[in-house]
């Protein structure tokens, strides 16, 4: 009996070919884009899943003026060990960064590549499980000038040595002993380098770059510009801790401790990658991703699950004669519910082959893309493994459980007395075909809404001049030689300005806490950019009140101090120039001199907040450069000239500052790209099973169009007949994707502080879109049946 079912299934799959083609693809793309994004989830849901679980990071936390909670991930280079020496829950601690130059490394003659050199203290492999093949967790950074390496550098640069107890050479500054290789880094974690060096060495930089004393770099409290990280024993209750800490943090620096504040925050470790809104973050996912494209492969598949129940539904009619002969035959219902699932189960293990087809060409794009490095390695992957067994059962069980039943519900007597074959009703149908164009017309209201919000972040006037500007962080020569070099620049006719900073407009992370007088013993931990003369010009910022930070004036350099508008309001400084203000690192008190027009100092994500502008040329480690306008790779190679004459080792790496604002947004671009794709493939899906349906209702009404042309009637009208039924559907589906997309997009819209607005133009597009596709779909298969000779038609048969 299987045999014989197996064969009439492999019969009707060629008998219906285009049916079957359609159903194959439309289920084929469905389970790609569903596995695909499945794999996308699984990636994004396995970040720290390698470390143990009571690893935090610690975050200070505060509440402005205006209610705000405001998060950060900076602590002072003195904070970890000061914790560390003073709790015995904390069982082992480490300050992390890495460097924003790229310094020179070198083994004898030969450049290694700067990539990622992060600093980290002696507990850091205690702390992480990154996998070490060669040195001890304890040892390898245990000495002030050693360094490990990734296996990657090492397996390049030592292929025939053993490179522990190698040399390498830190920016002609330092020797430093390879203590050990770490395996190279997995893409699912925060912490990304090459090598890793003892934070006590950047004590070292700053003393031989800046002339800033070591120690004090070290055990300062009020510079906040470094991670910690703190493993705690097992049983230790966070919440609990971080108000000890928090406590005996307070009073260190001499603060009265409120016990009804909010305490700062050991973050575990596996929610770093989804936790938002944390100041200095490194690049981090977002669960709305996770959840937006989780429901569009959902949405997707359930468009290819109902195109296949819309199709073999309709195709029923043409079996209904089928099943009245089987029943007569003496065929019971549950022997053809078998048959039919058995049939719907060859064709979706069809589809799930080419879905893996379709899958390994999709892979590729989607890491260009988004980014990512996805792999298709199933036989490793026994999760993903479990996706594609569990989806192509589900798959099978809902695309062709109720065609089967339906199939099988024929009379005998009925189905055999209706020469034309018509059975049943088209409602089911009509109600599919609504719900897949509803999806339809919610993709394309998302992507044109997610397009008009990028094209609205990436043309707002941000305040400053973003045009024609570059910046270059200085190596190790060039600090020491920098303003040689930019009195070397402004001698070029290309270069307008130049100015050195702590951070460019779009990328200033800096803290320091600060004193004001008037409010007695209370502090604030202020966004800061440390700024020279030129910058305020350069960046074209706008004074509203007071003046710019002059060389004319001699205590300038140390005492003389900017805000925004925003500092000036939430800071509640009713007379802002003149006011005393004081830096908490060993500045001298100063004064306010002027007001600045509020700029977006950060991304478009966030309220612009308080910020100082001050001069201290010691950490102003950025150097920007106004070129005019036209020949720029010639402006560059001057520039590259000047640069090669005071570092001619170190490359002249510089950024253009538009292209990196453009980053800020790149997540939001790629939901963007994305949301593009899927809807296009949802669309395509949807028109599959259109024209399947249409075909099938031409052919059904063949005879009736050939009676219609007999009597007269035109092209255009036979066209116009077929398809204002199905023009009624879409717009019925689109009428109802409208409340569902107006409240999906609204939420996704807040996640930004300045968006657009929900624009009817917008929803009209869509509209006007998804019926002329569906339209054209449905004409295509309309004109032919409208054109075609009534004599063969009508003709007996």
């Amino acid at each position: 009996m299987i045999k014989n079912y197996l064969k009439i299934a492999f019969r009707n799959l060629f008998k219906y070919l285009g049916f079957s083609i359609t159903n194959i693809f439309g289920l084929a793309i469905g389970l790609a884009c569903c596995f695909l994004i499945a794999l996308f989830i699984q990636f994004e849901l396995s970040y720290e899943n390698m470390h143990d679980k009571n690893v935090y990071r610690y975050i200070p936390r505060s509440v402005n003026d205006s209610g705000i909670l405001q998060m950060q991930t900076w602590t002072p280079p003195g904070f970890t060990p000061a914790m560390d020496d003073y709790f015995e829950e904390i069982t082992h601690s480490s300050r992390y960064t890495t460097l924003d130059d790229e310094p020179l490394i070198k083994k004898g003659d030969e450049n290694l590549p700067p990539l990622n050199l992060s600093l980290g203290d002696q507990d850091f492999f205690e702390i992480f499980n990154f996998k070490l093949l060669r040195g001890e967790a304890d040892k390898v950074l245990s000495q002030p000038y050693s360094i490990v390496i990734s296996s990657s550098i090492a397996e390049k640069f030592f292929p025939n040595s053993d490179p522990i107890g190698q040399i390498i050479n830190y920016d002609n500054q330092f020797d430093l002993n390879i203590t050990g290789v770490f395996e190279d880094l997995p893409a699912n974690t925060h912490l990304q380098f090459s090598y890793i060096i003892p934070f006590e060495t950047l004590g070292d930089v700053y003393q031989t770059q800046y002339g800033f004393p070591k120690d004090k770099f070290l055990t300062d409290l009020e510079s906040w510009n470094y991670t910690a990280y703190f493993k705690l024993e097992k049983g230790v209750n966070p919440e609990q801790f971080q108000a000890k800490i928090d406590k005996h943090f307070t009073e260190l620096r001499n603060r009265t401790f409120n016990p009804d504040a909010i305490t700062d925050w050991l973050q575990p470790i596996d929610e770093i990658h989804f936790t938002q809104g944390i100041k200095g973050d490194v690049a981090n996912g977002d669960k709305n991703t996770v959840y937006i494209f989780s429901a569009i492969a959902l949405f997707i598949l359930i468009i290819a699950c109902f195109n296949f129940m819309n199709l073999s539904t309709a195709r029923a009619l043409r079996r209904a004669k089928e099943v009245g002969v089987r029943k007569v035959m003496g065929a019971q219902k549950h022997q053809l519910v078998y048959q039919f699932l058995g049939e719907t189960f060859i064709l979706t293990s069809i589809a799930l082959v080419a879905s893996l087809i379709f899958l390994e060409i999709l892979i590729p794009w989607f890491n260009s893309t988004m980014g990512f490095s996805l792999s298709s390695s199933y036989l490793d992957n026994y999760k993903f493994l479990a996706v594609l067994l569990v989806a192509g059962v589900i798959t099978a069980i809902v695309a062709g459980g109720y065609p089967a039943f339906y199939l099988s519900s024929f009379e005998a007597a009925k189905v055999l007395k209706d020469t034309d074959g018509r059975a049943g009703k088209s409602t089911l149908r009509k109600v599919l075909t609504v719900f897949q164009f509803m999806i339809a017309g919610f993709l394309i209201i998302g992507t044109f809404t997610v397009i008009q919000q990028m094209n609205y972040l990436n043309n707002k006037d941000l305040g400053f001049d973003k045009d024609q500007i570059i910046y270059v962080h200085p190596n190790s020569v060039v600090a020491k030689n920098m303003d040689v070099l930019m009195d070397n620049f402004r001698k070029l006719s290309p270069v307008v300005s130049v100015t050195r900073s702590n951070g460019v407009p779009g990328f200033a992370h800096s803290h320091w806490s600060y004193a004001m007088p008037e409010y007695k013993d209370k502090s604030f931990n202020i966004n800061t950019l440390i700024v020279d003369y030129d910058f305020v010009d350069t960046y074209d910022l706008e004074i509203v009140e007071g003046r710019n930070i002059s060389r004319e004036y001699a205590t300038d350099s140390a005492e003389a101090y900017l805000i925004n508008e925003t500092a000036a309001k939430q800071l509640m400084i009713a007379n802002p120039i003149g006011t005393n203000i004081k830096a908490l690192d060993g500045h001298p008190m100063g004064k306010i001199v002027g007001v600045v027009k509020d700029f977006h100092y950060r991304s478009l994500h966030q309220p612009i907040q308080p910020l100082v502008m001050r001069h201290d040329p010691r950490n102003a480690y950025t150097i920007s450069v106004k070129l005019a306008g036209g020949k720029i790779n010639e402006s560059i190679a001057l520039l590259e000239q000047e640069w090669k004459k005071i570092a001619p080792d170190y490359p002249f790496d510089y950024a253009f500052l538009d292209d990196n604002l453009e980053s800020l947004y790149q997540a939001e671009n790629n939901t963007g790209t994305m949301l593009s794709a899927f809807s296009g493939l949802a669309i395509l899906i949807a028109c599959m099973g259109l024209l399947g349906l249409t075909s099938f209702m031409t052919e059904q009404r063949k005879k009736e169009i050939g009676v219609r042309k007999v009597l007269g009637a035109s092209v255009t009208g036979i066209i116009s007949l077929l398809t204002k039924d199905f023009a009624k559907l879409v717009l019925v589906s689109f009428l109802i994707s409208i409340p569902l997309a107006w409240y999906a997009l609204g939420y996704w819209l807040n996640n930004f502080a300045y968006k657009v607005e929900m624009n009817p133009l917008i929803y009209i597009s869509a509209g006007v879109v998804l019926l002329l596709i569906a339209m054209l779909t449905v004409s295509y298969q309309s004109y032919k049946a409208a054109s075609s000779n009534p004599v063969d038609t009508l003709r007996s048969e």
